[in-house]
């Protein structure tokens, strides 16, 4: 059975889930697996599913496996910080996140997740992996909205039929080279809003890769560090990548900020960035 979730529900998705064709399953031990399946819209240098919309999907399956455990509490979970790393692209797909909450804490939620390639079928198909922290806080929306069968595949209307175009035009992002520096500048419209009316995580890590590509369009993402520091509320919010450090042999980091330039500029997040 296939489910449309609620509008309001934090196991949604929100943001921009029918345009990924993203959908999500509870496991029976309350791991959860979302997937997508690769299509160029979706890939970044090299073919394969980029790494902003490998860590929104990460975003998503770590966030429900790891509010699920603190319903009990009447809570749910924000996300603090995520590591994500590819060592592989997936361009056949489709593409899985399997993930699980590993500590379960009175102030944080800590999941573990793989990243697996279902095309491959000689060898392991585990391409990737990392780790997520959550707070968990009290929840004010009807509990109702949170329930979530096991087994059941939850999935945006039309997930079978996404859209053709761009993850750029998608956020309607605006990029913007200065120097040494790119940014990427989006309006915080509701639809890149999560269930609390604030910047959906998955879209900021969408930002933080697209910065980095317009920093260095032929160099290939494998792995970010994102840490939320603040709420982004007002907008817009621009994403600006900077050149870092060597990173071993052939790579290199790129530093990206995130603010809410609405918000006085406050920093909304930090992201450290590996690209070969």
């Amino acid at each position: 059975m296939t489910r449309t979730p609620d509008p309001e529900s934090p196991v949604a998705g929100h943001g921009i889930g029918h345009f990924l064709g993203m959908r999500s399953m509870r496991n029976p031990d309350d791991s959860v697996s979302s997937w997508v399946t690769p299509r160029p819209s979706l890939a970044g240098a090299g073919g394969g599913v980029r790494l902003g919309i490998t860590t929104y999907l990460t975003d998503v399956a770590t966030g429900i496996t790891s509010g699920l455990p603190v319903l009990s509490r009447g809570e749910w979970v924000v996300t603090t910080d995520l590591s994500v790393t590819l060592s592989g692209a997936v361009t056949v797909g489709p593409m899985r996140i399997d993930a699980r909450a590993v500590r379960v804490g009175t102030t944080t939620v800590v999941a573990s997740f793989d990243i697996v390639d279902e095309s491959i079928v000689d060898g392991s198909p585990v391409v990737g992996g990392g780790t997520s922290t959550s707070r968990p806080f009290p929840f004010e929306f009807e509990r109702d909205i949170t329930q979530f069968p096991v087994g059941e595949l939850l999935a945006h209307d039309g997930w079978d039929d996404p859209p053709d175009h761009s993850l750029l035009e998608e956020i309607d992002g605006h990029v913007r080279r200065s120097g040494a520096a790119s940014s990427i500048t989006i309006e915080l419209v509701e639809r890149l809003r999560n269930p609390w009316g604030i910047l959906h995580g998955g879209v900021t890590a969408s930002l933080v890769d697209l910065a980095v590509e317009a920093l260095v369009p032929d160099q290939r993402a494998v792995s970010l560090t994102l840490r939320y520091l603040a709420p982004g509320r007002v907008g817009p919010i621009i994403a600006t990548a900077v050149p870092g450090s060597r990173a071993g042999e052939s790579g290199r980091r790129v530093r990206v900020e995130v603010i809410d330039a609405g918000h006085d500029g406050r920093v909304v997040g930090l992201a450290d960035v590996v690209v070969l």
